[in-house]
């Protein structure tokens, strides 16, 4: 955040890969005195409780934590259990959902 802003960089949104790195983009941008969300829009991702906490609160996406260990241990515990490990990859999808808050 710090190198966007001082190379003058122009953006009016920034998605971070997840939400601590998304509360120190927001700190920066206060600290150049850029304002949340009127300038610029910050978005987390992982729905950490911290989010809800910090000023302005941190719009995120939800990650579904507890389904994506549930279905790795599922894979792992079918590979460990095959003879072979002749594993194809795929692509698996879960649900995530989108939680509004002050910084968009």
């Amino acid at each position: 955040m710090e190198k966007l802003i001082e190379k003058k960089i122009e953006f009016d949104a920034v998605f971070s890969i997840n939400d601590p790195v998304a509360i120190g983009a927001s700190r920066a941008l206060k600290d150049h005195k850029i304002t949340i969300p009127d300038e610029v829009a910050v978005i987390g991702f992982s729905n950490n409780p911290i989010t809800e906490y910090v000023t302005p609160s941190i719009t995120t996406v939800e990650q579904p934590a507890y389904e994506m260990g549930k279905v790795s241990a599922s894979i792992l515990i079918s590979l460990i259990e095959e003879e072979e490990l002749n594993y194809n990859s795929k692509i698996i999808k879960l649900p995530s959902k989108l939680i509004l808050r002050d910084s968009v």
